[in-house]
């Protein structure tokens, strides 16, 4: 089993996890091996500023002055403070934002990353429709985005159509008045409104009109994504200058760690894999 897990834990992004867990005052770096030499706060604070940049696109002011803020526990990184938010990792970094925007931005972005597939099945299929065969040099960023826009035209659509919907509901259950005589002398009806196709909307031609629209928002944004690619492939752009000096964590030898040694022995076995309850 452990064998398995080296195979595919080797293959993340472990900083990133590393840093989700050390990011938690309950735990820093309680339940990891103090031998290893390269995972500490130094190391990770190196991760910690590549993510900022990454994700921020700017240098920070004071992130590492910060950071050491927390590894001293002053407060309100003390476990009182965070005693008071009941374990709520996500509402205590919400609520220290405002002094210390850095840190808690980075802290926020990870631990607001969903831990299952289940909100995000939608997501990927979504994803596979724009990433195919034919169209597979397409990078994450640049799907990802597609895919956003996709999925807001469609609840936009979805959107219009249930007012249409209801509207017509409400329509046809209004109460009839007998006034169509008095009507027919005020608004007396134009042949041309009655004849006229062009002012005769169809559900086919209403798809027609959505599909267009819908066709040229995403060249819309595929333009601009491949301005926003061709900006971060320059190397003379402000990413590529950012991060020139690392090596991404997925592929970084330094940034990897073996699972049999990761952990310190004093991480209690669960109950349902002890002795006693098989």
């Amino acid at each position: 089993m452990i064998e398995r897990l080296e195979k595919w834990w080797n293959q993340w992004e472990q900083p990133l996890l590393l840093l989700s867990f050390m990011l938690h005052p309950k735990y820093r770096l309680t339940y990891f091996n103090p031998s290893i030499e390269n995972l500490s706060f130094t190391t990770l604070g190196r991760y910690l500023t590549y993510y900022y940049k990454a994700w921020f696109q700017k240098r920070p002011t004071r992130l590492l002055l910060d950071f050491e803020d927390y590894r001293q526990k002053n407060e309100p990184f003390d476990d009182e403070t965070f005693g008071q938010f009941g374990g709520d990792v996500f509402k205590f970094w919400k609520y220290i934002e405002g002094d210390y925007k850095e840190l808690a931005s980075i802290a926020l972005r990870i631990f607001g990353i969903c831990v299952n597939a289940a909100s995000v099945e939608r997501m990927w299929s979504s994803m596979g429709f724009l990433h195919t065969n034919r169209r597979n040099q397409l990078n994450n960023d640049k799907v990802l985005s597609m895919s956003k826009l996709r999925a807001s035209i469609n609840f936009s659509l979805r959107k219009k159509e249930l007012q249409k919907n209801e509207a017509e509901f409400f329509d046809l259950n209004a109460k009839p008045v007998d006034d169509s005589a008095e009507n027919l002398q005020q608004n007396p009806i134009d042949d041309e409104e009655i004849t006229g196709d062009e002012n005769i909307i169809t559900s086919e031609r209403w798809e027609n009109e959505l599909a267009e629209c819908e066709s040229m928002l995403i060249e819309e944004e595929i333009s601009r994504l491949e301005e926003e690619e061709a900006l971060r492939d320059n190397p003379g752009s402000l990413r590529g200058d950012l991060l020139t000096e690392y090596t991404h964590p997925a592929i970084d030898t330094r940034a990897k760690w073996d699972l049999k040694t990761l952990f310190s022995s004093v991480i209690d076995i669960p109950k349902y894999l002890s002795n006693e309850s098989i």
